[in-house]
């Protein structure tokens, strides 16, 4: 089925399972809207300001969401699956602030899996507003929105096209840093999930010295995205997933780390308020096949089960 252009949307085609609700004439009517979610982080830390910052790693799993009007306006606002309460509360605060009827139907579909940092929950709150936006028509800024998300949860900035530095607590874009170079992630879950607002409330403190080299990292990436640069792309994610062993540690690091070398990978990434961690590779090397395929078949000789991510946003999809 047809689904509607979302503007800046960083997300293609999402296999849709949501039913097609119809007026009286029997035509389709409704608002639909997607969001993609991110692999983690490239980068995550705290700046010598003290702002908790993050650069995302969009990736091609999506959220694809419907809204629309039944004809007894007393049912009030409902969402399913019903656990989706934070897309309802989303919901609630997008049409009071349009002051438009408090009354409709949210569906939702992912292939996002929960509570793993992949930011189902904050592609669930996008491709939600997405929806009724595209339903009444109205405009508010990705900036705009990231500040209302905020409002619920911690943000993954996923409604930013392209990948961007920014304040995930105050909805705050640092910089908008441009499309990622296409790159594929050979992946592992370790398993379990992580609460990400009682994650980070647990914390220890970042001293002066590893915030300003969370600053010397966020500008070689910075740099890096700019100019296309994989190779150190790679060597920023690397550094920060060791430095994030201390917040969240992954059981898993060194083997990546030995994998990557040894197979010629670009370095290491992980979620670093999650379960995932991966093997960073450019999607334009003639040996990624080969690459890829000695990298899965070393985790599954260490009894991991690998998986495979590919970025999104990169230059050349349409956006």
């Amino acid at each position: 089925m047809y689904l509607a252009q979302i503007p800046h949307a960083m997300c293609e085609p999402f296999i849709d399972t949501l039913s097609e609700p119809q007026d009286s004439s029997g035509r389709c009517h409704f608002g639909s809207g997607q969001s993609c979610c991110t692999f983690g982080e490239l980068l995550q830390g705290v700046l010598p300001n003290g702002q908790d910052f993050l650069v995302t790693l969009p990736v091609q799993r999506y959220v694809s969401a419907k809204f629309y009007l039944e004809e007894e306006e007393a049912a009030g606002l409902q969402v399913s699956p019903p656990h989706k309460t934070k897309a309802l509360a989303l919901a609630h605060a997008l049409l009071s602030r349009y002051q438009l009827p408090l009354h409709g139907v949210l569906e939702i579909a992912s292939d996002i899996p929960e509570s793993k940092g992949l930011a189902s929950s904050s592609a669930d709150l996008v491709a939600a507003a997405r929806a009724i936006i595209d339903h009444y028509q109205v405009c508010i800024s990705n900036e705009e929105l990231a500040r209302m998300l905020c409002q619920i949860e911690p943000t993954d900035a996923v409604m930013f096209p392209h990948c961007v530095a920014f304040h995930q607590n105050i909805g705050h874009l640092i910089a908008e840093l441009g499309p990622l170079p296409k790159m594929v992630i050979v992946a592992h879950d370790e398993g379990g999930s992580v609460d990400t607002v009682a994650h980070k409330k647990m914390l220890p403190g970042i001293g002066i010295a590893e915030r300003e080299q969370y600053q010397d990292l966020l500008s070689r990436i910075q740099r890096a995205v700019k100019h296309g640069d994989c190779r150190e792309i790679g060597q920023v994610t690397t550094m920060s997933a060791i430095l994030n062993q201390r917040f969240r540690p992954n059981k898993h690091l060194s083997l990546f780390i030995d994998l990557c070398d040894q197979h010629g990978g670009l370095g290491v990434t992980v979620a670093h308020s999650g379960t995932y961690i991966g093997i960073l590779l450019d999607a334009g090397d003639i040996k990624l096949t080969e690459k890829r395929t000695a990298i899965e078949n070393a985790l599954k000789a260490n009894d991991l089960a690998p998986e495979t991510f590919s970025t999104s946003g990169a230059s050349h999809e349409p956006v």
